[in-house]
């Protein structure tokens, strides 16, 4: 993605379970810079691909399912192209709200 503003990845735990990046830096949505008006650009980021997740999450479930389906014909005799076609707008909804475009 070329519209990142979050913190890198990987993110992973670090010994006392907080979320980090790749360099260890705690990761926040908020900090306590937001409560007095010093919002950064990663902290905003942050909080909008955290607000994301609920929709992305859904829209990977759904691709998952159609590709994971034994009968992968969609309904209605749509092609398996009409129905990714389908997905897709879901997808790229999410992605925006990810990247604070929306």
């Amino acid at each position: 993605m070329s519209n990142e503003k979050f913190t890198p990845f990987p993110w992973k735990r670090n010994k006392d379970g907080e979320l980090c990046g790749p360099d260890g830096k705690i990761i926040r949505a908020w900090d306590l810079g937001i409560a007095f008006g010093r919002r950064t650009l990663e902290s905003e980021g942050n909080a909008a691909l955290f607000r994301s997740a609920p929709e992305m999450y859904e829209a990977l479930r759904a691709l998952v399912e159609m590709c994971d389906d034994p009968n992968p014909l969609p309904p209605h005799g749509q092609s398996l192209a009409g129905e990714l076609v389908r997905l897709l707008p879901a997808a790229r909804a999410a992605l925006a709200k990810a990247e604070g475009r929306q």
